[in-house]
């Protein structure tokens, strides 16, 4: 299956940690729904802006983080909810 995948245009080199993650990533997605993964994300990223902000006082970095949670979540709000069962 690796192969195949790597002889696809938007494949091409990307490495076999790669590819296995965005499998999971389009697992996920099937499994629920994209707007479902979507939040997901904007939750990790508001966790990552709270971790960074409470043990690496780098509130730069942090603020960073918030505005991804925030691009994620426009970006969640943006699009249909698309169920894919």
């Amino acid at each position: 299956m690796l192969d195949f995948l790597r002889t696809q245009p938007y494949i091409r080199g990307m490495q076999a940690n790669q590819i296995e993650s965005r499998d999971l990533l389009e697992q996920c997605i099937d499994g629920s729904s994209l707007s479902a993964v979507l939040e997901m994300i904007e939750v990790i990223c508001e966790e990552k802006a709270q971790h960074i902000s409470e043990n690496w006082q780098d509130e730069g970095l942090a603020k960073m983080w918030i505005r991804a949670a925030k691009r994620v979540s426009e970006a969640t709000n943006s699009y249909p909810v698309i169920q894919l069962r």
